[in-house]
């Protein structure tokens, strides 16, 4: 099995020894195997990325393949503060899906006073005793309306855009950090297990 982990530490430290920690631990999760590391780990010093998601960005793009390890620095601004533009983003987004949740729920076939449900593309006869789920277990068509397909989409859609805000607002809050925000090493390694 393929395994790729994470790990930062500080800009300063010693990059010998977190190789040898590094190694350490991937022998001793693959010990069977009888290895640690099968390279070293490229320390690249070019760029500082704003934020621990654009280094790993960065490490998926700076791969090689073949169990490349590398190390790439970024700004450590994990540590910006909610703001309550982004407090309200979230408490809209929980809405949201409460209200999707609900009204998913409310929908379900099995809430039918029928027994049976007929699926509207191959016209079978379904005991909902039997039925597991919302979708036809012949043709897997959804049972529900298309109003309820139509509705869930908007949900989602609202959901995908109230996501696309907080990012933004968060970006927003450690931008103000960023500058002030400690330089660490974000080093991304790979071993077979």
């Amino acid at each position: 099995m393929h395994a790729i982990e994470y790990v930062t530490v500080k800009r300063n430290c010693d990059k010998a020894k977190v190789e040898a920690e590094i190694d350490h631990r991937v022998s001793m999760e693959n010990w069977e195997e009888g290895g640690g590391l099968y390279k070293g780990i490229r320390w690249l010093e070019g760029t500082v990325y704003p934020n621990v998601e654009e280094a790993e960005r960065a490490l998926e793009e700076l791969d090689r393949g073949s169990y490349d390890n590398l190390a790439v620095l970024f700004r450590d601004v994990r540590g910006a503060k909610e703001t309550a533009k982004m407090k309200k983003i979230a408490e809209q987004k929980e809405s949201t899906m409460r209200a999707r949740d609900s009204y998913a729920e409310s929908q379900s076939v099995h809430n039918r006073k029928s027994d049976t449900i007929t699926c509207p593309k191959c016209k079978s006869r379904l005991a909902l005793a039997y039925l597991r789920g919302e979708h036809c277990p012949l043709c897997n068509t959804e049972l529900r309306s298309n109003t309820f397909v139509l509705r869930m989409e908007k949900y989602d859609d609202k959901l995908k855009e109230l996501d696309k805000k907080y990012k933004e607002e968060k970006r927003k809050a450690e931008k103000k950090i960023e500058k002030k925000a400690e330089i660490k090493w974000r080093i991304k390694y790979e071993y077979h297990c």
